[in-house]
C-alpha cells in the first residue's frame, strides 16, 4: 500500500460533539455537536510523567544493575483562541447556561459550583497539499476522543475581544468511537478489544470540511454505529 508524505498545513475547520462521561459515545441530539473555523494559535502539547529509575551499586559505588521504567503519557492539553465571542460554543464547550432575550442568544453566565464540565469529542481538519500536487487539498485529522474545557478567558486585541480556550484529553475506548458522532469516520474498530484506550487518533481523510455543515454553527449529533466486537479465537 501507498504511503502519503505530506507537508505540514493549516487547521481548516475544528468539530466538536458531547461525549457520555461514564461510556465515552457519543450523546444524540440536535445542538450535541458544533463545527466552527473562526479560531488561531492553535497547540497540542503532550503532558508526559518520566519513567524512574532504580540503580543497583556495590560498595565501592561501582553501578551494577539498573532499570528505567517506560514513560507515562498523562494527557494532551489543547488551546486556541476563538476570534469571536460565540455563547453557543462556549456553552457547549463548558455546559454554562446562555442567556436568551426572547429572541436569540446573547450571552451566558457562570453556575456557582458547578466545577465539573462536560467532555467532549475534539476533530481538527488540518488542510495539506496533495502529494502530487494538482488535486487540490487532503486532510490530516486529528481526534481527540474525550477532553475538558475550563472556562474561558479572554483579553483585548483593538478592537476586538479574542477568547482563550484551553482542556485537558482523558484515555477513551475506541472501541466505542464506532463510526464517531457524526458518522462519518473511516475506521471500523471491530477488530479491537474493548479495553484498548487512546488519547489520539490522527488518519488522511477526504473529506472537504465545507462539507460538513455548510456553514458554522450547531450540528445534530446521531448514535455512532458501535461495532460488534470480534472474539479473538486461540488456535493451540
Amino acid at each position: 500500500m501507498a504511503q502519503s508524505c505530506l507537508p505540514a498545513g493549516c487547521i481548516d475547520a475544528i468539530r466538536v460533539a458531547l461525549v457520555d462521561n461514564c461510556t465515552d459515545i457519543a450523546i444524540s441530539g440536535a445542538t450535541n455537536g458544533y463545527l466552527f473555523n473562526c479560531f488561531r494559535n492553535i497547540t497540542m502539547t503532550e503532558n508526559n510523567e518520566d519513567g524512574d529509575e532504580t540503580v543497583l551499586k556495590n560498595d565501592c559505588g561501582k553501578k551494577c544493575w539498573s532499570s528505567r521504567k517506560c514513560d507515562d503519557l498523562k494527557d494532551i492539553a489543547i488551546e486556541f483562541e476563538l476570534l469571536n465571542p460565540d455563547y453557543e460554543l462556549t456553552n457547549l464547550l463548558t455546559g454554562q447556561p446562555l442567556i436568551n432575550d426572547g429572541v436569540e442568544n446573547i450571552g451566558w453566565y457562570q453556575l456557582e459550583g458547578q466545577n465539573c464540565l462536560p467532555w467532549l469529542s475534539v476533530e481538527l481538519f488540518e488542510q495539506v497539499p496533495d502529494e502530487n500536487c494538482t488535486a487540490g487539498h487532503k486532510y490530516r485529522r486529528i481526534v481527540l476522543p474525550k477532553v475538558r474545557f475550563q472556562l474561558p478567558t479572554s483579553e483585548k486585541e483593538d478592537p476586538f475581544r479574542i477568547v482563550k480556550f484551553a482542556g485537558r484529553t482523558s484515555p477513551a475506548d475506541l472501541a466505542n468511537w464506532g463510526t464517531g458522532p457524526f458518522a462519518d469516520s473511516p475506521f471500523d474498530f471491530g477488530v479491537l478489544p474493548a479495553t484498548v484506550q487512546s488519547h489520539k487518533m490522527e488518519f488522511f481523510d477526504d473529506t472537504v470540511t465545507d462539507t460538513l455543515t455548510g456553514t458554522c454553527g450547531f450540528i445534530a449529533v446521531g448514535l455512532p454505529t458501535i461495532p460488534e466486537i470480534l472474539e479473538v479465537v486461540v488456535i493451540p
